[in-house]
């Protein structure tokens, strides 16, 4: 049978089986980023947060190490739909969750660190090429986490 003649709920079906394998697919890659990328961003805090330096590098390893659950998750055979998807955000959800807190730790809203979670927003919507929706999810939550950093600053 060809694909020309599947009925189209089956061409539906086999669409969403391919864009699901698309997207842990590339969740995957994105764990890898982050699992070395985090870590990496100890050289940063150095010069522009030195005094946080201990607190900051225990942020990075625990985000690496909770990346790593979230590969290693995205990794079995047998992850049900609602597994997938759930697990395919975790790549971008645990690095903002961590910049965030770590903009709520030092100056909040005037916090140079914004930047990271522009670079998390930019990793989402152009280099794993997200859906339209999938994008507008990672967006509004990466808004809201950082929202909440500057709302729970001390300093403001």
């Amino acid at each position: 049978m060809t694909n020309a003649s599947l009925p189209l709920s089956q061409i539906d079906q086999e669409y969403a089986r391919y864009t699901s394998a698309v997207s842990v697919r590339n969740s995957k890659v994105a764990c890898g980023l982050v699992i070395a990328l985090m870590p990496a961003g100890i050289f940063l805090d150095y010069f522009v947060y030195k005094q946080y330096l201990p607190q900051f590098l225990g942020l990075r390893l625990m985000c690496s190490a909770l990346a790593t659950l979230v590969w290693l998750g995205l990794r079995r055979p047998t992850l049900s739909h609602a597994q997938s998807r759930l697990l395919c955000m975790g790549w971008y959800v645990l690095p903002a969750f961590f910049i965030s807190w770590m903009i709520m730790s030092t100056e909040g809203a005037t916090s140079p660190y914004y930047a990271g979670l522009n670079l998390v927003i930019l990793a989402v919507c152009i280099v794993i090429q997200a859906t339209l929706k999938e994008s507008l999810i990672a967006v509004s939550l990466i808004v809201l986490m950082y929202l909440a950093a500057c709302f729970l600053n001390s300093s403001a």
